[in-house]
């Protein structure tokens, strides 16, 4: 390796983070399934992107989403990829 870098726990931690934000501090994270496809080295920028793939109303506890993410760098190669399944509160 040329440098430092964060490897798939750490990785996973930043995906974690991003999705408990995004769903707010009721949300609960049932389920990720990411691949990790290269290290974030340090001194690269990492970006994360999320889009709603589903959302699943008949659940009792309420919403389920499942997410799809993706971790680029700032030479847009993809770090980590997959799809997680967050509860979302009932309104």
């Amino acid at each position: 390796m040329p440098r430092s870098y964060g490897y798939g726990a750490t990785m996973g931690g930043w995906i974690l983070d991003y999705l408990a934000n995004w769903g707010g501090e009721h949300s609960f994270i049932i389920h990720s399934d990411m691949k990790y496809t290269g290290p974030a080295h340090t001194g690269d920028a990492t970006f994360l992107n999320g889009e709603v793939k589903a959302i699943d109303y008949d659940n009792a506890d309420g919403p389920i989403a499942t997410v799809s993410v993706r971790m680029t760098n700032q030479k847009n190669v993809v770090l980590a990829k997959g799809d997680a399944q967050v509860l979302l509160p009932n309104a």
